[in-house]
């Protein structure tokens, strides 16, 4: 008899024998394979599933579970949905969410260092060419503009740090 079972009808006074549909078998089969183990061959088992009835839950979140084992979080997201699972789409949407921020961690740090440093140079930028536009610095012409800016002279005791005009 396999899987039909009987079904014992009083009112009529018969006996009547049920084979499950290939619907049927397909969920069983998923279900079995599911609790092996074997999600992927289960995954494929629940697609058969939504070709006879497109709007089973169940069948949604089986795929969505085989998904989230490969490590495909935004396509499970989708079947959790499909199939109102919040607790299954709260689940994938948290490792996602963690998948992202690991691939993106490293470029999103290279670029506040870039700016960091970019900011930093067009400072120092600023504060050069304002002091050297403070004095004429043509009577020291061979000198750039940053050495006419800064002349360190031996003093007793030590260097100090004048400008090009020997004013402190």
């Amino acid at each position: 008899m396999g899987e039909a079972f009987l079904v014992l009808d009083e009112a009529n006074g018969c006996i009547t024998m049920l084979e499950p549909t290939e619907y049927a078998s397909f969920m069983h089969q998923a279900i079995d394979l599911h609790n092996q183990g074997k999600y992927d061959e289960a995954a494929d088992m629940w697609r058969n599933v939504l070709r006879y009835n497109a709007n089973c839950e169940a069948a949604y979140i089986g795929i969505g579970r085989s998904l989230m084992r490969q490590g495909l979080y935004s396509e499970a997201m989708d079947n959790f949905k499909l199939g109102n699972s919040r607790e299954g789409y709260s689940k994938a949407f948290k490792l996602h969410k963690k998948e992202v921020a690991n691939r993106t961690f490293g470029y999103v740090m290279t670029a506040v260092v870039v700016v960091i440093l970019a900011l930093a140079v067009l400072r120092k930028v600023r504060l050069f060419s304002r002091s050297a536009s403070d004095g004429d610095a043509s009577e020291l012409e061979p000198m750039t503009k940053y050495h006419a800016r800064m002349i360190y002279r031996a003093e007793e005791g030590g260097l100090s740090q004048e400008n090009g005009y020997g004013i402190r």
